[in-house]
């Protein structure tokens, strides 16, 4: 769009005018005004959300029998202005281990974690607590894994989400029978396609890895041990697990989790 320079020199000589400034100083000082009432109020925010998190790491310390030391404080302050932003009381506990971890030198201990946890939900890290229970329960057998990256298919990863979902629905079937399907089931479908994305983004975060394995196309069991049957075939599946990076997010966040593993 091209515009005519003589309309510009008369907006510019409008604006210098008189009227002009009668008109554009109180905007510009309003303007102002809310400015600062939104720096007030974003300083006052911030404020608040670290004094709780650093009450919450004290009280922390101070049941381990340690006091927090202004050497602790300077090794976290890389992180600080991420903890500040955070509001929600669960996701600030999460704040309280990554700055212990981050003070106490934790081998395992990534300055990406901080923001990792800036981005995640309440809801997404008391799922990985769930799938963190689950991937390091101890199984009945030798595994090639290593302890918590054992590859589960998808609606395992769902199952743990939430077990009141029903998985076995696809966009073609609600397509089809959309309008016979009662208001329950088009609730569980929602509920599936969110559990999807979450799982997704935590794909996308490098916390939960897609793992593609070659898998026999028949099984027997041996004591609830699933063995392939010798020349029956196989398919490529695609499972998924905690990634190293995951494992050690977790540590490094969850109070539940342990560092002895």
């Amino acid at each position: 769009m091209q515009i005519d320079p003589n309309t510009i020199n008369e907006v510019a000589t409008a604006a210098n005018s008189e009227a002009g400034k009668a008109l554009t100083l109180p905007a510009a000082h309003e303007i102002g005004e809310l400015l600062g009432d939104v720096a007030n109020i974003f300083r006052f925010y911030t404020t608040s959300n670290l004094g709780k998190v650093f009450t919450s790491w004290d009280a922390h310390r101070k049941a381990q029998k340690k006091q927090l030391t202004e050497g602790d404080i300077k090794k976290v302050v890389p992180l600080l202005q991420a903890a500040a932003l955070e509001g929600d009381e669960e996701l600030q506990k999460r704040w309280v281990f990554l700055l212990e971890s981050a003070a106490t030198d934790d081998p395992n201990f990534l300055p990406s974690f901080a923001t990792t946890l800036s981005v995640l939900t309440s809801e997404q890290v008391k799922y990985l607590d769930r799938l963190w229970e689950f991937a390091m329960q101890p199984l009945p057998y030798t595994s090639e894994y290593p302890p918590g990256i054992l590859p589960v298919e998808q609606h395992k990863l769902i199952e743990i989400f939430d077990p009141t979902v029903n998985p076995g629905v696809n966009a073609a079937e609600v397509k089809i029978y959309g309008e016979q399907m009662s208001p329950k089931q088009h609730a569980n479908y929602e509920r599936l396609l969110h559990a999807r994305m979450v799982i997704e983004d935590l794909i996308g975060l490098k916390i939960i890895g897609a793992i593609q394995t070659t898998d026999t196309l028949a099984h027997y069991f041996v004591n609830d041990v699933q063995m392939p049957v010798h020349k029956s075939g196989t398919k490529l599946v695609t499972r998924f697990a905690f990634t190293h990076y995951g494992l050690a997010f977790i540590r490094a966040v969850s109070p539940e989790a342990s560092l002895n593993t």
